[in-house]
């Protein structure tokens, strides 16, 4: 039940009983269910369609419900994102390791290599230009007196 004793007549309801009662916590649909029930204390404008109280509570009531419709869609939403978020924490996160993806034939590469003889002495690379691969020959030199050269 609505107090009337905010406003200027104890018999009747007018603004300071309105903005009275929604400071004491009813809402505006108690008050304006209370209302429905006794209109005998509206008078004047303060009557439905008049302009006054009962006019400006139903716009309030409106509003309220569009603010809370509006807050309850961006709750959902904000629900899906948290949950999308814990999905993703539960996946593994992919480690690159940019050392080891080197491409080319560059010695300076972690974990790429290009090939090496495996007689090589100094570990060079067995692919490239003649002067590069003769430093990688390592034969006796009487294999070659065997094969007749002179």
């Amino acid at each position: 039940m609505a107090d009337l004793s905010y406003g200027m007549s104890p018999s009747h309801f007018g603004h300071l009983d309105y903005y009275g009662n929604s400071a004491a916590g009813m809402s505006i649909r108690d008050q304006l269910n209370f209302l429905n029930s006794n209109m005998g204390v509206l008078r004047g404008v303060n009557v439905p369609g008049g302009g006054g109280v009962y006019d400006l509570m139903m716009k309030d009531l409106r509003d309220e419900d569009a603010r809370n419709k509006t807050l309850a869609a961006q709750k959902e939403q904000a629900d899906k994102e948290i949950a999308a978020l814990a999905e993703l924490k539960t996946k593994p996160v992919p480690v690159y390791n940019t050392q080891s993806m080197a491409i080319g034939n560059n010695q300076n590469a972690g974990g790429v290599r290009s090939n090496t003889a495996p007689t090589s002495r100094n570990k060079a690379s067995s692919k490239g230009t003649y002067s590069l691969n003769r430093s990688n020959l390592s034969l006796p030199l009487g294999s070659l007196i065997g094969l007749g050269i002179r």
